[in-house]
């Protein structure tokens, strides 16, 4: 939470002439999170370091649950604020019809409702427990929902007209990575045929042209090159519970 505080001390210092400043400071805050999560992920791809590789791991975990954690904390201090606003004109609406009436009418509301329930869906299931329910495929999909979810969080700072240029390089900055990120991969791919191995046990399913970030292991490392100390990142069964996958 330190991060945390420090950047809402200097936002503070950039909006305090603004009315709502609480609504934008959490908001930045919220953004900055989500966007170094997705940052995180290709940058991992060019460590050997397994210390590292843990580390950043972790920190990707904690971004990711502040990230949460200050997009429902800007919500709701949205919605309580338009409605002490509102209900002075309008006493006999209750909060629950306001809030319901404002995010049919307004496309920031909704907007940001759409991607609450992504981002929601994402922290719900980001745990081994939700893996072996879901099966790997499945959760995999799943968790791709966090594309679409970037892509509502910048939609929704266009409704609220609040599109500056720290969200533009934040923006440029997580494309960039993930693109470079992506290209040099390409570059890197083996001609050699792969192979899909499936966790009898779990059925998560590794791919000798993916990895398997969480134990370090880069693309294209064949699944006979794995450490023989190597475990399941599901269910921490060893390499001899894999079987070809046909």
């Amino acid at each position: 939470m330190i991060p945390s505080f420090i950047m809402s001390h200097y936002f503070w210092v950039e909006y305090y002439l603004e009315s709502n400043a609480n609504l934008r400071i959490y908001w930045k805050i919220a953004f900055i999170y989500f966007a170094f999560t997705l940052i995180i992920s290709p940058i991992l791809k060019f460590i050997k370091n397994k210390l590292i590789i843990e580390n950043l791991i972790l920190i990707r975990k904690v971004f990711w649950i502040l990230t949460f954690v200050f997009f429902i904390i800007h919500g709701f201090m949205y919605f309580n604020i338009e409605y002490f606003y509102s209900s002075q004109y309008s006493p006999d609406i209750s909060y629950l019809s306001y809030v319901f009436k404002n995010i049919i009418y307004r496309n920031d509301a909704l907007s940001w409702l759409i991607a609450w329930i992504f981002i929601l869906i994402l922290w719900v299931t980001s745990n081994n427990i939700s893996v072996k329910l879901l099966w790997w495929k499945l959760w995999k999909s799943i968790h791709s929902l966090a594309y679409p979810a970037f892509l509502l969080t910048l939609i929704h700072i266009a409704f609220a007209s609040r599109f500056d240029n720290f969200y533009i390089y934040l923006l440029l900055l997580v494309v960039w990575v993930r693109t470079v990120s992506y290209l040099i991969n390409g570059w890197d791919n083996k001609k050699w045929k792969t192979t899909k191995y499936i966790c009898i046990p779990c059925w998560y399913i590794y791919d000798e042209k993916l990895w398997d970030p969480d134990s370090g292991i880069r693309p294209w490392t064949r699944f006979k090159d794995i450490s023989d100390d190597w475990t399941c990142p599901v269910c921490g069964v060893t390499k001899k519970d894999f079987k070809i996958l046909k």
